[in-house]
C-alpha cells in the first residue's frame, strides 16, 4: 500500500478529530493530540468490526488516498473503547471480560459504564 505524505497528514488529521470526539463522547478528557489519533485509529478498527459483526452499512467513509476512513463508525469505537478502558481503569480487578460485560448491562439498561460503576461500587 502506497501512501503519499498528504494523504498520510489529513489521515492522522482525521483520526485525531474522530479521536478526539470519541472521548468527549465518552467523558474522557486526558491526553493531547496522540492520544486522539490512537484512539481515533483503534476506534475505527473497532467500529468498522462491530459494523460487520451486525451486518451494518458504512455510514459516512472518507476516502484519503486509496485508504477509506470509516468516520462515524471510527467515532463510535472510540467512544466504546474509551468507555470500557475507563471502566477497566475504574476497577482493575474487573478485567476486560468483566468490563466488556459491565458495558453490555450499561448499554442494555439505557446508562452509562461510568453509572453501572457507580452502582456496582455501592
Amino acid at each position: 500500500m502506497n501512501i503519499t505524505l498528504e494523504s498520510l497528514i489529513i489521515l492522522l488529521i482525521v483520526a485525531g478529530i474522530a479521536g478526539a470526539i470519541g472521548q468527549w463522547l465518552a467523558g474522557y478528557s486526558r491526553g493531547g493530540l496522540l492520544t486522539s489519533i490512537v484512539i481515533g485509529f483503534i476506534g475505527a478498527l473497532i467500529g468498522t468490526w462491530v459494523s460487520k459483526q451486525f451486518h451494518l452499512a458504512e455510514i459516512y467513509t472518507l476516502q484519503i488516498g486509496r485508504t477509506n476512513f470509516p468516520i462515524v463508525w471510527a467515532i463510535l469505537g472510540a467512544a466504546l473503547f474509551v468507555d470500557i478502558g475507563l471502566a477497566a481503569l475504574h476497577n482493575q480487578e474487573l478485567g476486560f471480560m468483566g468490563a466488556a460485560k459491565l458495558a453490555q448491562r450499561a448499554m442494555a439498561s439505557g446508562k452509562s459504564v461510568q453509572e453501572a460503576l457507580g452502582e456496582a461500587d455501592r
